[in-house]
């Protein structure tokens, strides 16, 4: 019971953040993480373009649009020497970033 609470206040909270334009989660491909305070000092982080890396991301869901695979275009990255933001490897390795809004 206690349990369910936790889990339905957790949520809420969730998405509550979300509803403020707040970050809920953590850091994705082409966003910068900003940390704010807001009036009374409660610190809070947003997401920002890193438009260096949005660049990578528009190319992809563009080649993706143009009926490019994703086995297609992470090699291609690859060979241009572009890399994931963490572990190494293309920005398309993580294949649901052509299907999403925000690359997470």
């Amino acid at each position: 019971m206690e349990l369910e609470a936790i889990r339905s206040r957790t949520r809420e909270a969730l998405r509550s953040r979300v509803r403020d334009g707040r970050i809920a989660g953590g850091a994705c491909y082409a966003y910068k993480l900003e940390r704010k305070a807001d009036s009374s000092g409660r610190r809070y982080t947003i997401a920002v373009v890193d438009e260096s890396q949005a660049v990578i991301v528009r190319r992809i869901f563009e080649e993706y649009l143009d009926g490019r695979g994703l086995k297609m275009i992470r090699p291609s990255l690859n060979n241009e020497g572009i890399r994931r933001r963490w572990r190494g490897g293309a920005a398309a390795a993580r294949g649901r970033q052509a299907r999403s809004a925000r690359s997470c």
